[in-house]
């Protein structure tokens, strides 16, 4: 990986993963997706617009085009998303060249928008067929993750997850294929952290969504001190103009936005060294419980 030039103090530099780390992880990466193309022929990659689904696409554009394979882009829309992340999604989708599969998600309101997202998932499985799912999922960022491995069988039934039943990491996944009655989802991101995937979009020059750097948007300040959007619902025309960014991108209704003059991904890095949340505590979904995340997962979730 060639050293390119940083243009940042060392205070900022210094919070970049290591070159060697991310030549590691990018080798990593790339074999789990080498495996993925050699042994499947439907294969559908889960398109968020966020960072991790920005970088795990760039990855995935590398091993197939070296492989000679195609894949699906999919996003799950639950229409409540930014305009920014609609508009990158759209740039992506348009110069990928690849088959773009949109599927609207309805609202459950028994069990809200954020769970219904299973539903519409399985749907598309249902009717699309596919073997596998990427999906660009960390081991840091929520404990029901953590429990994750590389590649996860599924049943085409329900799609349900028992983190409990998991078996242990199929290595080197040789053997891997369809197989009546079930599919697999993959993490190739799993080893990697927060700060390796903006360090690695920094060194590669990847582009990612204007939303994870800081930009004036009008906002309300809760007691303790956080932030909430006040450009939707009872909130419309409140709030104050404030310099912020997003550490993680979700849809308007769970993005808490934090304070930041950060413009560049060294200073995002940095700043983000110095916080005491972890990076999806501005999420709503995930701020109800520690095991929400977990059953989304169990019920199909990605």
């Amino acid at each position: 990986m060639d050293r390119l030039e940083l243009g940042t103090s060392g205070r900022e530099e210094k919070f970049l993963t290591d070159q060697s780390v991310l030549d590691f992880l990018e080798s990593e990466a790339r074999f789990v997706l080498d495996r993925v193309f050699q042994n499947f022929s439907k294969i559908g990659l889960l398109f968020s617009g966020g960072k991790d689904s920005t970088i795990l696409h760039a990855l995935a554009e590398m091993s197939a085009q070296s492989c000679g394979k195609s894949y699906d882009l999919i996003h799950i829309d639950t229409g409540k998303n930014f305009s920014e992340v609609i508009n990158f999604r759209d740039q992506i989708f348009q110069g990928s060249g690849r088959t773009c599969v949109i599927e609207k998600v309805v609202n459950d309101a028994k069990i809200g928008l954020n769970r219904s997202q299973s539903h519409s998932l399985k749907k598309v499985l249902k009717e699309k067929g596919y073997d596998i799912l990427l999906g660009g999922g960390r081991r840091d960022e929520d404990k029901a993750r953590q429990k994750e491995v590389f590649f996860s069988k599924r049943s085409n039934r329900d799609s349900s997850w028992r983190p409990e039943d998991e078996s242990a990491e199929i290595w080197p996944w040789i053997g891997l294929g369809s197989e009546a009655g079930f599919h697999y989802r993959t993490f190739p991101l799993n080893n990697w952290l927060e700060k390796d995937v903006l360090s690695y979009a920094h060194f590669r020059k990847i582009e990612l969504c204007s939303l994870y750097y800081s930009h004036r948007r009008r906002t309300i300040e809760r007691a303790d001190g956080s932030l909430k959007l006040a450009s939707f619902g009872d909130y419309e025309g409140e709030g104050i103009e404030t310099l912020v960014r997003f550490r993680t991108i979700g849809d308007m209704t769970n993005s808490r936005p934090i304070r930041s003059e950060a413009q560049i991904l060294p200073e995002i890095i940095s700043e983000n060294h110095r916080l005491k949340t972890r990076e999806r505590a501005s999420r709503e979904d995930d701020s109800f419980s520690e095991y929400s995340m977990e059953v989304r997962k169990r019920e199909g979730y990605f």
